[in-house]
């Protein structure tokens, strides 16, 4: 298996479970799903596209947080090699969606693996990415924002 291309298994519904196989030609979900962009980010993240990774993040996201600093944090998270990685749940309200993704390896010691959460919300008629959601055990895409120093009280004369 290598990639992320390896098989990416759909849970949808109650009970309907359907593996598919991602050779980047077919077996794409549908783009207008929230579990399908995260799909597709994680594919160009992992090709190393990044560009076209950073265009999933909400408009929000894109402003707080420069190309160039996704690019320095997505690089970190590419090539996912004999991982499989597989779509575990999809939880989505009127303007917001949780996708949860599954990541299993082969390790020394017998398969390792864990969940990780994407935040979608919808802008404009499509789902987009939150960068840094502020929640666990989401993944931030973006370096943290240190928060800004409190206010010095002026002296009153």
């Amino acid at each position: 298996m290598v990639g992320i291309g390896a098989a990416f298994a759909a849970l949808l519904g109650v009970g309907l479970g359907l593996a598919l196989t991602l050779d980047r030609t077919r077996g794409l979900l549908p783009f207008d799903r929230p579990e399908g962009v995260v799909q597709r980010f994680l594919i160009a993240v992992d090709d190393g596209r990044f560009e076209e990774a950073y265009g999933y993040l909400t408009a929000q996201s894109r402003a707080d947080c420069a190309l160039q600093e996704f690019v320095h944090v997505a690089s970190l998270h590419r090539g996912y090699g004999e991982t499989t990685v597989s779509l575990d749940r999809v939880d989505v309200t009127d303007s917001q969606a949780t996708v949860w993704v599954r990541h299993e390896e082969n390790a020394p010691f017998g398969v390792y693996g864990f969940r990780e959460a994407y935040r979608l919300v919808l802008e404009e008629g499509q789902w987009r990415i939150e960068a840094n959601p502020s929640f666990s055990p989401a993944k931030s895409w973006c370096p943290p924002r240190p928060p800004a120093p409190a206010p010095v009280p002026v002296p009153q004369r």
